[in-house]
């Protein structure tokens, strides 16, 4: 830590954290919001076809949701690891 200001590392730390932090609970918050189509239940056959679209559509979008996730995880890693080799 010799060279370095623990105030300025703290600071870009707990910044770096606090922002990731929350753009990860808005992602996971997006994830999570029902519509209508999600709480309707019909038994026919073509709102179950339309239904199965849907999940299928649900699954990719969570599927997205969580990819970019862990890319954001990564980011924050290594951007972590550059500050503390700073």
């Amino acid at each position: 830590m010799e060279g370095r200001c623990k105030y300025c590392y703290k600071y870009y730390e707990t910044g770096i954290k606090n922002n990731v932090k929350s753009f990860i609970i808005r992602l996971e918050k997006r994830a999570n919001i029902l519509t209508e189509d999600d709480i309707d239940i019909d038994n026919n056959e073509d709102n179950e076809n339309e239904n199965n679209n849907n999940d299928a559509n649900e699954v990719e979008d969570l599927n997205l949701v969580l990819s970019v996730k862990d890319k954001i995880e990564q980011e924050f890693t290594n951007k972590l690891v550059n500050i503390l080799n700073w």
